[in-house]
């Protein structure tokens, strides 16, 4: 049984397909106080089956999705991801702040104009150290992308987050960096210093990127460097607010 069970099988049980719920009452399913980074950080709420994240497992694993959050009032909505028409109360929607991977912007003159852009991280695995002493970077697609470098090492998480019209390549100059390439140089240096002290690496690429526009959707085209810098951004600021170590510079 894991620490947030309780949660997953008060969803399951639901018959609604949302849940309206205050972090109080979240406190009385689970039998204990959420921790404060729950207070603190949106993306402790993130939709996420990310390390470290075994809250969202609770909710995923019933089938569930948190669709909206305001941590000054200190409520979340849960939405049954398998329902249909699923009808959120209007106020929520106009007063929704800007989430993790899941982004809700509205118009100033038409509230009800809204678009909601969503991204999803794919896993693409661990950078290791081979042979002669260089980093082993995971096999990568050829093509556009925005990347993340999950750097963890006694316990704290650093990130790096970039994007690039051809992943692979720009992996291979973080094995082998230029003399004038000094990012490069560093995130290198990084990265090996992790490794050699028993710390991991990870690579992790944007695997779907959307925007909903009222009833439309549009699949985002990574070919366009404005899409990929749109989502380098989002993805920076979500790392902002979990708490990361930010390598960007």
């Amino acid at each position: 049984m894991g620490k947030y069970s309780a949660l997953r099988d008060h969803l399951e049980a639901l018959d609604e397909n949302h849940w309206k719920a205050t972090f109080k009452d979240i406190e009385e399913v689970l039998g204990f106080r959420l921790p404060q980074s729950a207070r603190n950080y949106q993306a402790w709420w993130a939709n996420q089956r990310t390390e470290g994240h075994v809250q969202c497992r609770s909710w995923l694993d019933a089938g569930w999705e948190t669709y909206w959050l305001n941590l000054e009032s200190e409520k979340v909505t849960f939405v049954n991801v398998d329902s249909r028409n699923v009808r959120v109360p209007a106020e929520q929607k106009r007063s929704a702040e800007i989430g993790w991977t899941d982004v809700l912007l509205e118009s100033e003159t038409d509230p009800e104009n809204l678009f909601r852009i969503k991204f999803a991280w794919s896993r693409l695995g661990n950078v290791l150290i081979d042979g002669k002493e260089r980093l082993l970077f995971p096999k990568t697609p050829f093509r556009p992308s925005v990347y993340r470098l999950t750097i963890i090492i006694d316990g704290q998480r650093s990130v790096y987050v970039g994007e690039t019209d051809e992943i692979s390549r720009r992996l291979q100059h973080y094995r082998t960096p230029g003399i004038t390439q000094r990012t490069n140089q560093r995130l290198n240096s990084l990265m090996m210093k992790a490794l050699n002290e028993g710390g991991s690496v990870e690579v992790s690429v944007i695997e779907r990127s959307t925007v909903h526009m009222g009833n439309s959707q549009i699949n985002l085209d990574m070919d366009s460097k404005y899409i990929r810098r749109l989502f380098e951004n989002l993805a920076i600021v979500n790392e902002q607010q979990a708490g990361a170590v930010l390598l960007n510079q």
